[in-house]
């Protein structure tokens, strides 16, 4: 059984590290080593964050079976990794990586994890569209946002109508990215964005281009259209 306390304290000490000289967030260095390596379960030559090897990198190199997603389908892979000597020079390069590389300025700018996370997607860090939800959910579910500097703390929207949208979204069968109904709790986590972009893709609304109050009358619409369907039948 993976202890996550002790794997998340383990890397802990590392990610202040790079906070402190880098100004990268710690949330997200904890919860990228971690999804990455499924809880350090999968760490072939010390590699972290996945880094591939490139021929002038300066590291020796792993080749292992791997996935990418390639227009839309996941597709498996053979391809090279950097070799380490062990976790903390992984996270020396990972740091380098990132805040040399001109294309990930908007990562190290992010004021916070879920900014970040979705801009390691958008600056091509990794090819599975869902890797910023799975970062996201990772950081929430062990609220890792608790070693993050204030006021980074967990980006929420508690409200009443998030709690009515919440339940509509399970009455209506539109479930969360596991098949899973939504804890009726107030808050826009990954969770609830799954379950409403499901949504917006079924009424072919593009993705993020209206508000949660505008999703709730469309959820409101579709259970009245239900009634009125059983009552006439």
């Amino acid at each position: 059984m993976t202890n996550k306390s002790k794997i998340i304290s383990s890397i802990l000490p590392f990610a202040e590290m790079l906070y402190k000289k880098y100004n990268l967030l710690p949330s997200v260095i904890i919860a990228q080593a971690i999804l990455e390596t499924g809880w350090l379960r999968h760490c072939k030559g010390n590699n972290v964050f996945g880094i591939k090897w490139t021929r002038t990198c300066g590291y020796d190199y792993s080749e292992l079976q791997t996935y990418e997603w390639i227009n839309g389908i996941k597709t498996p892979m053979l391809c090279l990794f950097r070799k380490y000597q062990n976790y903390e020079e992984s996270l020396l390069d990972y740091a380098k990586l990132i805040t040399t590389s001109k294309r990930y300025v908007p990562v190290v700018k992010a004021a916070n994890y879920e900014k970040a996370c979705n801009e390691l997607y958008k600056c091509g860090y990794c090819t599975d569209p869902n890797y910023p939800l799975k970062l996201i959910s990772i950081i929430e579910e062990n609220k890792l946002y608790e070693y993050d500097p204030i006021p980074n703390k967990i980006i929420d929207k508690k409200d009443d109508s998030i709690k009515e949208l919440q339940k509509n979204l399970n009455q209506i069968h539109i479930y969360d990215y596991e098949n899973k109904l939504l804890i009726v709790d107030g808050i826009i986590g990954p969770r609830t964005k799954s379950s409403i972009e499901k949504l917006q893709m079924i009424c072919d609304i593009k993705v993020n281009s209206i508000r949660e109050d505008q999703i709730l009358k469309i959820t409101n619409i579709i259970l009245l259209y239900s009634i009125y369907l059983s009552e006439i039948h």
